[in-house]
């Protein structure tokens, strides 16, 4: 987690759409099969 500050400044249109557990579910999603696999 960052201070997006500098890059909103540089960006002013730009917003952030997705959050950590948006991103860790989708991880877990796409590769909970191929991890189950190989225990």
């Amino acid at each position: 987690i960052s201070d997006l500050d500098e890059f909103r400044a540089d960006y002013p249109g730009w917003k952030l759409e997705h959050g950590i557990e948006d991103i860790l579910r989708e991880i877990y999603d796409r590769n909970a099969d191929h991890w189950a696999a190989q225990v």
